[in-house]
């Protein structure tokens, strides 16, 4: 299976959080609900739902490891699904017993509406999750609340909790959160730098963040310091190749 899930701080089922998406690498700016209400979902007074939607790129994958590392952490127990690596799957092998953990998180909502098995599927899921107990965290580029379905009841189900909006940064807040991460990950760049990077890199954050990862990594093996001319010459052989959708 695809799915992860965290139990007493160890990751197990093959999949590996992302170790740099935490709450403070994330930058907040025009998103600080989404963020405030994951920090207090991790809380037993948080919402017992809720659900982040955004165009790719918005931060959704980020928030969503960040929210599972904060259970891992903790002992907790936590499933992590992206449903596009599990879209071809039969949901009734996926889905059930993940009312028995702390949290589920369920990526990528998208894929799978419309399709009649897995709107039945989920409908039992986020059933179970409520009786439980369980949290439940949501995410899709569309507004789910607000789509067709082949159940009508599933969409208000979505419903059931908060939902927020995740924007995407724009020319100024791209340029401070591309700061920000550099901090983050300990990086000295200078103005013209940044400034090349801006006109010239990538536009989305979750690629942006990819990139200076990469930065990171070949200064490093280098030994080089984060100019222009090595930011180009790392753009330019194809540093951004086999980039993911969201982060």
């Amino acid at each position: 299976m695809h799915s992860l899930i965290a139990e007493s701080g160890q990751l197990h089922l093959g999949l590996t959080l992302d170790t740099g998406a935490t709450f403070a690498s994330f930058y907040v700016e025009s998103n600080e609900l989404a963020v405030q209400l994951l920090q207090s979902m991790a809380t037993p007074q948080g919402e017992p739902q809720l659900l982040l939607h955004g165009a790719s790129g918005s931060g959704k994958t980020h928030l969503m490891h960040a929210y599972c590392q904060i259970l891992a952490n903790a002992g907790r127990r936590v499933a992590y699904l992206p449903l596009r690596e599990l879209c071809d799957r039969d949901p009734d092998a996926v889905l059930p017993g993940l009312e028995t953990l702390h949290s589920v998180c369920i990526d990528e909502l998208d894929v799978v509406l419309s399709e009649a098995h897995w709107e039945t599927a989920l409908f039992d899921l986020l059933n179970r999750l409520r009786e439980s107990g369980a949290r439940l965290l949501l995410a899709a580029q569309c507004n789910p609340v607000h789509e067709h379905t082949v159940m009508p009841d599933l969409a208000s189900r979505f419903g059931w909790g908060p939902v927020v909006q995740l924007r995407l940064l724009r020319d100024e807040p791209l340029e401070r959160a591309l700061r920000h991460r550099a901090d983050a990950l300990g990086l000295t760049l200078a103005d013209a730098s940044v400034a090349y990077i801006r006109t010239r890199g990538p536009r989305l954050t979750s690629e942006l963040f990819r990139f200076l990862a990469q930065l990171d990594e070949a200064s490093l093996a280098e030994q080089r310091a984060l100019t222009v001319p090595f930011i180009r010459r790392l753009l330019a052989r194809g540093a951004l190749d086999g980039r993911e959708a969201d982060n």
